[in-house]
């Protein structure tokens, strides 16, 4: 049987190359569509690049001729109509969205009129399914390396946090990935995944602040303060109840569907940590 043609968006990112990693191990044909063909992408065998620009319909369909691809993996982007139909026209038959928790615990159509995180991903999920395209919907909701992004606090020792008793899963990017470039080889489907645990973000920070051997303060803000520094949907989804975030009868299903696919339990965050050290130092 001849292999199955891929064509994965965002390899330059932890999630599309884990994508790529895991459809090149299970025997794809993968085509890597970039803006930047010339950009070295570490930990990624010699894969074929296309340049391609999920924005501009003519670089897709041009990527999609020259790779030959069938199934494509995709991030969310705003407006992606377009983008499917460009996929669809040019030879593409099945795309694996990487989308976002964040739809639940609504249906995917009031979630696209909610504020714009889970917005943008429940539009997303209504274009691909209104293009006719077979299709799976990854969802994640909070990535362990939204962390690095307070590198600079870090650095400083302490951090600026809203609810430091809420918590969040912390998943892992790579697992995100794996799952990902594993799912373009199963039935389309919306596929929720969930990192090992859930942790308050006091957890969180006391095990970085170990890996990383200094301390780091926590400086818990109200909400129109913290609105003034990180801005309004990282305050919306933060100040979420938890049982409203992170749905119970989700959640083993989340934890579930990561073993299925990447065949091993999620990553722990201890273990991200430990993987990415010095991208807190760097």
């Amino acid at each position: 049987m001849p292999a199955l043609k891929v064509i994965i968006f965002g390899a330059n990112g932890a999630v599309g190359k884990a994508a790529a990693l895991e459809a090149h191990r299970k025997g794809a044909s993968v085509t890597l569509a970039l803006r930047d063909v010339f950009k070295t992408i570490a930990g990624l065998p010699d894969l074929p690049r296309v340049k391609a620009d999920l924005t501009d319909p003519s670089s897709l369909r041009e990527a999609i001729r020259t790779s030959g691809a069938t199934a494509a993996f995709v991030y969310t982007m705003n407006d992606m109509e377009p983008a499917f139909e460009a996929l669809k026209e040019s030879g593409v038959d099945y795309v694996v969205l990487l989308s976002s928790w964040t739809i639940y615990p609504n249906d995917v159509e009031k979630a696209a009129t909610s504020h714009a995180i889970p917005a943008r991903h429940a539009k997303a999920e209504i274009a691909l399914k209104a293009s006719g395209l077979k299709y799976s919907a990854i969802r994640a909701r909070y990535f362990a390396s939204n962390v690095v992004f307070e590198s600079a606090a870090v650095k400083k020792g302490q951090v600026d946090v809203l609810n430091p008793d809420g918590v969040n899963d912390y998943i892992a990017p790579e697992d995100i990935g794996t799952v990902s470039g594993a799912k373009l080889f199963s039935e389309p489907e919306i596929v929720p995944i969930i990192g090992a645990r859930l942790l308050t973000e006091r957890e969180a920070w006391r095990i970085i602040a170990n890996e990383l051997d200094c301390p780091i303060k926590i400086n818990e803000l109200d909400y129109d303060e913290f609105v003034n520094r990180k801005g309004i949907s990282l305050a919306i989804g933060t100040a979420y109840p938890d049982e409203i975030k992170y749905p119970l009868k989700l959640r083993p299903v989340g934890l579930e569907n990561v073993r299925k696919y990447a065949g091993r339990d999620p990553m722990t965050f201890e273990e991200w940590v430990k993987i990415h050290r010095k991208e807190f130092l760097s």
